[in-house]
């Protein structure tokens, strides 16, 4: 089964904006049920600055087959450093992960997204 981490910052982070924040989570909630109903072990991993190193202890022992890397990393200015620090910390602990960017957290867009690197 193709493993992936859905990395991002959680709604509460304060550089989500307000109008982002009602909706994220049941859209990334869904978008999660539908790739492991494609058969997907697909699993949310949100977090900020505080949850980085976190992240990369489990890059060194997860075997990741891809990260997603979702649009509040990818988007806002104020998230650009702790996106190099996840791309790099991909790169370096786990070289064959292919690292994988999306423009919305909807499930349509994810799946393909993902598509472009794996069939399941």
């Amino acid at each position: 089964m193709t493993k992936i981490y859905h990395i991002g910052l959680p709604a509460t982070h304060p550089s989500v904006p307000e109008e982002f924040k009602s909706k994220l989570m049941p859209m990334l909630e869904k978008t999660q049920e539908s790739m492991r109903a494609d058969g997907f072990d697909y699993t949310l991993y949100l977090f900020g600055e505080d949850g980085f190193s976190k992240f990369e202890e489990e890059l060194k022992t997860a075997n990741l087959d891809g990260v997603v890397i979702g649009g509040g990393l990818k988007m806002l200015p104020a998230a650009v450093d702790l996106l190099e620090k996840c791309v790099n910390a991909v790169r370096i602990i786990s070289p064959k992960t292919a690292i994988i960017f999306i423009n919305t957290p909807a499930p349509e867009d994810v799946k393909a997204s993902v598509a472009r690197w794996f069939k399941n």
